[in-house]
């Protein structure tokens, strides 16, 4: 479609000059003009298709944040040694919590979401399903991360979650 719409603007102009010229017919353009056209046609369409391939959208809807909040930070360490390892679990580490994200992150990013199927709510995954199937090949290619790709990191914020449930 951006080739036909693209090929039909070049070739238009050179079409209209000529008429209004009186000197050539319709049929009788110039080859030189055309594949004038087709090439700068060639080329545009060759600019869109790289910019598409550059072009990589986000998976999730969540900000950009290049650094922890120093408050999260403090909150995430007290809910961790005051009330999830105390209380829930004993054995909760934020080191192997964090290093297990990054595992998850490589893993959506070969679009292999099986192992983490007994991880995320049914909620989440069906979200994260429905945002990699938008996704181009090219895309998919270029979101493909190895672990060692992934630099640094941090753990925004921690949260606990109670069912409701479990209350009564």
């Amino acid at each position: 479609m951006v080739w036909n719409l693209t090929l039909r603007q070049q070739l238009v102009p050179p079409l209209k000059r000529t008429l209004r010229l009186g000197t050539l017919t319709p049929t009788q353009v110039p080859i030189s003009s055309v594949n004038q056209c087709l090439s700068t046609s060639a080329l545009r369409l060759n600019q869109d298709e790289d910019a598409k391939r550059r072009f990589l959208p986000t998976l999730m809807d969540f900000p950009f944040l290049a650094a922890p909040e120093f408050t999260h930070t403090v909150r995430n360490w007290f809910l961790t040694h005051v009330i999830i390892q105390p209380y829930f679990d004993p054995d909760f580490n934020l080191s192997e919590f964090k290093e297990g994200a990054r595992r998850a992150v490589v893993e959506v990013s070969r679009c292999d979401l099986e192992p983490l199927e007994s991880l995320l709510t049914p909620e989440c995954l069906k979200t994260v399903k429905e945002n990699l199937s938008l996704f181009s090949m090219i895309q998919r290619q270029r979101l493909n991360l190895e672990p060692e790709d992934v630099t640094s990191s941090f753990i925004y914020q921690i949260g606990i979650l109670m069912n409701d449930e479990d209350e009564e």
